[in-house]
């Protein structure tokens, strides 16, 4: 079974009916990358996906910090009305390709002769 087999028997499953996913090769793995993302949001998957597909460096490297101000533009003492003003920032952040796979333990690697240690660690 392929995989974009897989994915359309899941999607066709419990009387859901998705549409098939119909291409191939990378037109297949972008599909599948935005399924997971969106299916999955919010529960804590998309950091470990990016890792175990080693784009870190893609996604890692800078992020947008926003800046919240609250002001107060009136009302009462009893029911003060505020207006947020919100000021997004890129930041950097580092990232090295070897922060894709955790580092080996020693004791791991004492126990076992054969492991080597992960690029870069």
């Amino acid at each position: 079974m392929t995989a974009r087999q897989c994915v359309n028997t899941v999607r066709g499953r419990n009387g859901v009916k998705m549409p098939a996913i119909t291409v191939d090769g990378d037109e297949f793995w972008a599909k599948y990358q935005n399924e997971r993302f969106v299916e999955l949001a919010f529960e804590g998957h998309r950091f470990w996906d990016v890792r175990r597909w080693k784009e870190g460096s893609k996604y890692f490297t800078s992020i947008t910090r926003m800046h919240i101000t609250r002001e107060r533009t009136g009302g009462t003492d009893e029911k003060p009305v505020y207006t947020l003003t919100y000021t997004p920032e890129k930041v950097a952040r580092q990232w090295d390709e070897k922060m894709n796979l955790f580092p080996i333990p020693q004791t791991e690697i004492a126990k076992n002769p054969n492991l080597e240690q992960n690029p870069g660690w």
